[in-house]
């Protein structure tokens, strides 16, 4: 970028004045924005410093459109829109410029905030104070740019800085009395303050005037200091050079004219942002402050970066990142193996559990993936150069038992001060109770265990990104267990409990920022959007039901559209169907058949897409019938995940899949998908059959219209199925 380009102040001239009745005004309603905050912004953009490394990448990465993707059951499409304000903005140097600017302004900000500090650089540097947009609409242009704008990664670049500075500076930060800092303290996590960002956009636009008696900036930094330091090498294509608050030099960066300099005391740390610019002449410096932030940076991370910023974040080094790797190899199969998946009691199966061959372990339904793609994941978020060798323990041991785990115990206990560490603290009432250090790195392991089971059901996760953050709200009763399991080898729950196949869903709407459209309606929620990522479970677009890994999730970048509207949020439709209405598309029971048929051809399962009050987009999984489009019956999707934890899915057996049973039709009555099959769970050994073979939809849906346990079958024969059904005790099997 040419440094005469950069204006000192930005206006609203006749020729962009016209613009508002053409075409700016059509991207302008598209995006429910107002013409007049798309126009100022693209002439701020004037003013703005951003490099041509910085704009181009822009071009590449936010503004070009790439391709929609599809959402087959609500017929709705991810991606975005061809000419949006991002697209508009784009096809000006001023426009790119200042979507550089909000590239790094969204991620580190609030929208609200980074709307007020927008109107606020807006003003100071406008020649025309007439036609300025407000707050409000400044921040529904935010808005509008944000789904694109963490395609850029900036905050890949803050996480990069923020290991970079743990690694150069925390040793020469003195965070206690003559102590230097230690691996267990994160100190450059900080956001920028709205202040920072002003200043800083002001401090560029000074020194990119081309003013010979410039001769550089100094900036100090505290705790956002990374942040600083990536906005930097963001705005000027060069990283500053980096030094201690007493000269010492970290990392020099010979070309650059900007020097970044870190505070050597935790008081220092806390401090805002001073900035001196300094000139050939000998005059004094210009000096401009900001006040620090009291917030950290949580933007969106690759599933690598987010990895690298989790270590960081709890301080695992060296002894303490091998324990933790020990912890892991024993930890995800623990979880995989012991936490409460499957509903389905198999304490009571008797002679079919003992029996020579398979066992009712061999056909259980598991929410996870296969253990190769866990580790695959383990692989990927930790930056391991080898696979894990994932373990079990050995009966009655533990996990603190393992030799790496116990070492670091033991030195976290000699340096404990919580009363269960330290016995001198139950001689101390004075002294307030201190956190377990033993029980805060269960904790960790705990938490970040959930994140890879997590992270092993999307089917792209190199695509993903993740909220930095290490607390996820809600799965408390998924967290406590796994806790428990972990310290104590014992899972921490009652029998009645459900299981946590929805708690896994609501962690991974909590890893991409997502939340559900009402508080405490998480487990009905079936699609979200944010942040320029869509998720949703993969079953309800294809409804075929998988014994291993049937929660799995895709996940699409850009945003929900619908029918031409954008959505955050597609939740449930409870159903409700009139009883009536259930008894006309059932009362044609099939006839009795001793081959796997489908006897309701007549029957044809859709997805009924409805657009709520609150503008949310509802969805049920719905059948009708051929003959009458106007009879259908509504069932809540969420319905079939709940009750897949307490089935049996028998995919095969040593004889042909279709071969006509042998069993008399005395035990068993054919039924239709819409039944609860309540009459034949009440009796000791009835069984219900729904034939609906090679319709995975009807399969489905049958599925939700009970509550009771229920064997699927796949491939394998009627008799294999049905002796199972008389052996287990199951009432219900669907063909």
């Amino acid at each position: 970028m040419s440094l005469s380009s950069i204006q000192a102040k930005w206006k609203i001239n006749k020729s962009d004045q016209e613009l508002l009745a053409k075409q700016v005004l059509v991207v302008a309603a598209r995006d429910n924005v107002q013409a007049v905050a798309l126009i100022a912004c693209q002439q701020f953009g004037s003013t703005i410093y951003i490099c041509d490394e910085t704009t181009s990448k822009v071009a590449t990465d936010i503004v070009a459109t790439p391709q929609p993707d599809t959402i087959l059951f609500l017929k709705a499409s991810v991606g975005y829109r061809s000419f949006d304000s991002t697209t508009w903005l784009g096809e000006s140097v001023e426009g790119l410029r200042f979507l550089g600017l909000a590239a790094a302004l969204i991620p580190s900000l609030d929208l609200i905030d980074g709307a007020k500090v927008l109107n606020t650089m807006l003003r100071s540097s406008a020649s025309d104070q007439m036609l300025l947009p407000t707050v409000r609409q400044l921040k529904d242009l935010l808005g509008s740019l944000q789904p694109r704008s963490y395609r850029a990664r900036f905050s890949d670049s803050v996480v990069e800085w923020q290991i970079k500075l743990q690694k150069e500076a925390l040793p020469h930060i003195c965070v206690d009395e003559g102590r230097s800092g230690d691996s267990s303290s994160f100190l450059f996590r900080s956001a920028p303050s709205p202040e920072m960002v002003a200043e800083l956009v002001h401090i560029f636009r000074q020194a990119s005037k081309g003013d010979f008696t410039f001769t550089g900036v100094t900036i100090k930094a505290g705790a956002a200091a990374a942040w600083v330091a990536a906005f930097i090498e963001w705005c000027s294509g060069l990283p500053p050079s980096i030094y201690m608050e007493d000269n010492q030099e970290l990392l020099e960066q010979p070309d650059s004219l900007i020097r970044l300099v870190v505070p050597k005391t935790l008081k220092g740390l806390q401090e805002g942002l001073g900035i001196n610019v300094h000139d050939s002449l000998g005059h004094p410096d210009e000096s401009f402050v900001a006040p620090a932030s009291s917030t950290s940076f949580s933007g969106m991370a690759t599933i690598e970066n987010y990895g690298k910023w989790l270590l960081e974040s709890f301080g695992l080094k060296g002894a303490s990142l091998e324990a933790l790797h020990e912890a892991l190899n024993y930890a995800i199969p623990q979880a995989v193996a012991k936490l409460k998946w499957v509903e389905f009691d198999v304490s009571t199966e008797g002679s079919y559990y003992d029996k020579k061959g398979p066992s009712v372990d061999d056909y259980t339904l598991h929410p996870l993936p296969h253990t190769s793609e866990i580790a695959d994941v383990y692989s990927k978020l930790l930056s391991l150069a080898n696979t894990p060798r994932f373990a079990r323990l050995d009966r009655h041991m533990l996990i603190a038992d393992s030799p790496l785990v116990s070492r670091y115990l033991e030195s976290l206990r000699k340096t404990c001060p919580c009363s269960q560490c330290c016995r001198e603290m139950l001689l101390r009432a004075d002294i307030r109770e201190s956190p377990c250090r033993q029980d805060k790195f269960f904790e960790f392991i705990s938490f970040i265990t959930i994140d890879i089971l997590v992270l092993s059901l999307f089917r792209s996760p190199d695509v993903l990104l993740v909220k930095l953050s290490d607390k996820r709200n809600g799965s408390d009763s998924l967290k406590d267990a796994l806790f428990h399991l972990i310290r104590d080898g014992v899972p921490e729950y009652t029998k009645d409990e459900p299981t946590y196949t929805i708690s896994l869903l609501a962690w991974a709407r909590a890893m991409v920022g997502h939340k559900a459209s009402v508080e405490g309606e998480d487990s009905n929620t079936v699609a979200t959007s944010g942040y320029g990522q869509v998720i949703y479970p993969t079953l309800f677009d294809t409804l075929d039901i998988k014994r291993q890994g049937y929660l799995g999730l895709t996940s699409h970048q850009g945003v929900l559209i619908y029918e031409g509207e954008i959505y955050r949020t597609v939740t449930a439709d409870e159903g409700g169907s009139a009883q009536h209405e259930l008894l006309s598309l059932d009362l044609s029971y099939p006839k009795p058949t001793s081959v796997p048929l489908n006897a309701f051809p007549d029957l044809t399962v859709f997805w009924k897409v409805s657009e709520q009050d609150n503008g949310e987009l509802s969805v049920a999984l719905s059948v009708r019938s051929r003959t009458d489009s106007l009879l259908s019956v509504r069932k809540n999707p969420i319905d079939l995940l709940r009750i897949l934890g307490k089935c049996l899915l028998i995919e095969q057996c040593p004889h042909d899949g279709y071969r006509e049973t042998a069993y008399k039709s005395t035990f068993f009555s054919h039924k239709g998908p819409l039944d609860t099959h309540q009459e034949a769970c009440d009796t000791a050994y009835d069984v219900d059959v729904i034939p609906v073979s090679d319709a995975s939809d009807l399969r489905c849906f049958s599925l939700t219209c009970t509550r009771e346990q229920a064997i699927l079958r796949k491939n394998a024969c009627m008799d294999c199925c049905l002796r199972a059904c008389i052996d287990i005790g199951i009432h219900v099997l669907i063909l």
